[in-house]
């Protein structure tokens, strides 16, 4: 699969408050890495929701998942206990069964971490095409990945 640059947030945008909690640091006093990967969870949760679709209410409910096939992360700068974050999520590729989403948070202005997750859409444990089962949702995650760049806050 051809990967494009990351060129930055483009569509819909869900952008998350996040404060880095002393329960998520190793002993250093600094986020410990794998923290991030739950940022983009609750992230990818938010973009969805923002687009209306919920995961949990719109997409399970229909037996679909979009189950991790990639997920990756660069630490530009550490953080600590207590620094406000923020977190913006967007989605910037699509492949037939896949999608791709991309996230950088940044702490006062400066990028901290940017990373990506690649998804597998699936259904009753089978890679499907979204556009064949379940149109409106394709259709829902197509307009919002290639709409007009647009902040949101959640």
């Amino acid at each position: 699969m051809a990967r494009e640059p990351h060129t930055g947030p483009s569509g819909h945008q869900a952008i998350l408050p996040v404060t880095v909690r002393w329960a998520e640091c190793d002993a250093a006093g600094i986020l410990y890495h794998a923290r991030v990967f739950d940022w983009f969870s609750e992230g990818r949760v938010a973009w969805l929701r923002g687009i209306g679709h919920a995961y949990y209410d719109d997409w399970r409910a229909r037996g679909l998942e979009l189950l991790v096939r990639e997920a990756h992360a660069t630490f530009e700068r550490a953080m600590r206990p207590g620094d406000d974050l923020s977190l913006i999520v967007w989605v910037d590729g699509r492949w037939g069964a896949r999608l791709r989403f991309r996230y950088t948070v940044r702490h006062r202005g400066a990028v901290t971490v940017q990373g990506f997750t690649e998804h597998v859409f699936v259904q009753g444990g089978r890679a499907i095409n979204l556009a064949r089962v379940a149109a409106d949702l394709d259709r829902a995650v197509e307009e919002a990945r290639t709409a007009v760049p647009s902040a949101s806050a959640y």
